[in-house]
């Protein structure tokens, strides 16, 4: 059972964080690479949002406006609305054109200023569950709420909890559970599943508490189904390789698309393989804890199988398993995560999670009160890993295990360890922390769509800054950091270096030889067009 125990520290090299708010630490932000459009410049097709059918005009002038909808002059376009602001209409496409080709034959009309595409635009889906708050620090972490714009669940997904079973009474949990879950304990009937700890009623919350219900939290999907299946259980909450083998074939008998294991151990036996190789081959995604075991061991694949399967965390570390470890609100690693790259494909928020709890006593029961309270483990990002898979199978149904894993894995915010090699993959954090928005993006399936940018101080040199950039959008050329400091009297620029056999992965280092606020900003040319500058301020 992956609980959270008092544990010796581990101490990190170096840490890049993504946060997407200021908080202390590091900084880092976000930009979308599209560039502004006008004259002969190519529209980018596979931006999200694109209006096929509509163009945007801006005039000279109102009265130009107003002759050309009168007189509905303008080739291949009819008026469909003007702003009362501004000479500028939206025109509906009539003759079948790309919004491109219109750009370019009618920017060269002498009445109008510039032609513009069109883009969807939707308010931010922000649930009105009431403890929304307190999980939002973590939720935006992971870019849940710009997930949510794309996907907030789906009913006909559903996910095997194998875990202590589920408090059945639970408000925020009942319409998204299957009843009656399975108890392969059979410590009472085979179909009582009642949760005698709070762990597995906890885990199915981080899922799937159900969203904008104006009641408790929310989880991961505001809608899906979850099948409660108990394999651990009892004072120690646990359980053993027979009960974890049956559950996971319980799941693959009930049909789940995804299977969460909040649980494991040191040691494997083949039977554990098998369940989970056959699974998987039935298209189920697997999600497991990398356990909170001792962060000061290593676990290290010596490349001897027979070893491996008698030393390594399991059934993380298992290859058709994505491992989960655990990072707090600010991203940096858990101090109880087990970690290791033979374990580890992800990080996920696990500290002090909010999460749904029993109404009886649990030793979940700290922070808010029952029914609510938080948890803490890499048992409670594993949901968060698990939950955003069931988002993408939600969004993109008949997705294969490994396409789901992709997803995940392509679109992971990077962070650095000390042994980083840079290649995609690093000891301590897999291939980095969770992201939900770039998973569920369209181009989730090759990379993120947006260019990612950290700045952390360096551990080896107290005046020195990190600054590191991905993109997966292949740039023209490496992008370029310039500095200043905030009262303007030192300053200076320099280009990053391009350090990754994973395109789109450029790394550089400065000395800004002063003390206080450095305003950094960093810039890139991406088909042949500047990316807007983004901004940063660090305090040294």
């Amino acid at each position: 059972m992956v609980l959270s125990r008092s544990v010796i520290p581990v101490t990190i090299l170096i840490t890049f964080l993504v946060l997407l708010f200021p908080g202390s630490g590091a900084r880092a932000f976000n930009v979308q690479l599209t560039q502004h459009l006008s004259g002969n410049e190519a529209i980018p097709f596979t931006t999200n949002g694109l209006i096929m059918g509509q163009v945007i005009i801006e005039f000279n002038s109102f009265a130009e406006a107003r002759a050309a909808q009168a007189a509905n002059i303008i080739p291949g376009v009819t008026f469909d609305r003007g702003m009362s602001t501004r000479p500028v209409a939206r025109y509906n496409i009539t003759d079948g054109s790309l919004p491109s080709d219109v750009i370019t034959r009618l920017s060269a009309l002498s009445n109008i200023r510039e032609v513009y595409p069109n883009y969807k635009r939707s308010a931010a889906k922000i649930p009105n569950d009431l403890y929304f708050e307190l999980q939002e620090e973590d939720l935006r972490l992971v870019r849940l709420p710009d997930a949510w714009d794309i996907e907030t669940g789906s009913a006909d997904i559903l996910v095997g909890v194998i875990d202590t079973g589920v408090d059945d009474t639970h408000p925020d949990l009942i319409p998204n559970m299957v009843f009656p879950g399975v108890n392969v304990r059979e410590d009472w009937e085979p179909d009582r599943v009642t949760d005698d700890s709070g762990h597995g009623t906890a885990v199915c919350g981080v899922i799937g508490a159900v969203g904008n219900n104006v009641t408790g939290v929310v989880g991961t999907n505001w809608d899906v189904r979850m099948l409660a299946i108990r394999a651990c259980g009892g004072p120690d909450l646990g359980c053993d390789l027979f009960d974890e083998v049956e559950g996971i074939d319980v799941a693959r008998q009930r049909g789940c698309d995804v299977i969460n294991l909040s649980i494991g151990g040191v040691g494997t036996i083949s039977l554990e393989e098998t369940a989970v190789t056959q699974a998987y081959e039935a298209g189920i995604v697997l999600v497991a804890a990398a356990g909170n075991y001792d962060p000061g061991f290593y676990f290290e694949s010596s490349g001897d199988w027979e070893k491996d399967r008698h030393s390594l965390y399991f059934p993380a570390a298992l290859p058709e398993v994505i491992g989960v470890g655990a990072v707090d609100s600010n991203g940096q690693p858990a101090d109880f995560s087990n970690y290791g790259e033979a374990i580890l494909s992800l990080m996920a928020p696990g500290v002090e999670i909010i999460t749904t709890v029993p109404e009886y006593e649990c030793y979940l029961w700290t922070g808010v009160g029952p029914p609510y309270g938080k948890a803490k483990g890499t048992s409670f990002s594993t949901p968060m890993v698990s939950g955003v898979a069931a988002l993408i199978l939600s969004h993109y149904p008949g997705l294969t295990p490994d396409e789901v894993r992709a997803r995940l894995e392509n679109t992971a915010i990077p962070m650095v360890g000390p042994d980083a090699d840079f290649n995609g993959i690093n000891d301590y954090y897999g291939y980095g922390l969770l992201n939900a928005y770039g998973a569920l993006s369209p181009a989730g399936s090759t990379g993120n769509q947006y260019l990612q940018v950290g700045v952390s101080r360096s551990p080896i040199f107290a005046d020195e800054l990190i600054v590191i950039v991905q993109s997966t959008s292949i740039l023209d050329e490496a992008p370029i950091v310039r500095w200043t400091t905030q009262a303007g009297d030192a300053s200076g620029s320099f280009q990053l270096n391009d350090v990754s056999t994973r395109p789109g992965l450029y790394m550089g280092t400065f000395h800004p030889g002063v003390t206080g606020t450095i305003k950094i900003s960093v810039s890139a040319i991406s088909n042949g067009a500047p990316v807007p500058l983004v901004n940063v301020n660090y305090v040294m």
